[in-house]
């Protein structure tokens, strides 16, 4: 899947579970329910202005199941991780080689805490993780 059709796939998505109409996100963002429905279709992409609104109204630090470079795709800072199953799992490597090195890892119940810099990879897995306040 293409970083356009991924975009608008999600963009659809987040919009959906909120349970808006893109005339609602459209004022939100300061522009057309034409312009929202072209996102949602891959016919348009965001402008920075709309990628910064959408980041601040849907609350972008928080973190789904994958691989993060801090620095790049994350803020450096401490992560509260929270479960989706029985176990949640995290990894921190040193960067995202073959030869990378593992600086911290945890299979974890319920709730942890993880603390990363810049040029560090944060691999999760069976959990979601947001900033903690």
């Amino acid at each position: 899947m293409s970083y356009k059709n991924n975009f608008a796939s999600r963009l659809l998505n987040c919009r959906k579970e909120m349970g808006m109409s893109q005339k609602a996100l459209a004022d939100i963002l300061g522009v057309s329910d034409a312009a929202v429905n072209m996102l949602e279709k891959s016919k348009r992409s965001p402008s920075f202005e709309v990628l910064c609104a959408l980041a601040d109204y849907f609350d972008a630090s928080n973190l789904e199941e994958g691989m993060y470079r801090v620095g790049i795709d994350i803020p450096a800072g401490e992560y509260k991780l929270t479960t989706t199953s029985k176990l949640g799992y995290f990894c921190v490597y040193d960067n995202s080689s073959a030869e990378r090195q593992i600086q911290s890892n945890n299979n974890f119940e319920s709730n942890d805490y993880i603390t990363v810099v810049n040029g560090q990879y944060l691999l999760l897995s069976r959990c979601v993780g947001s900033l903690a306040q």
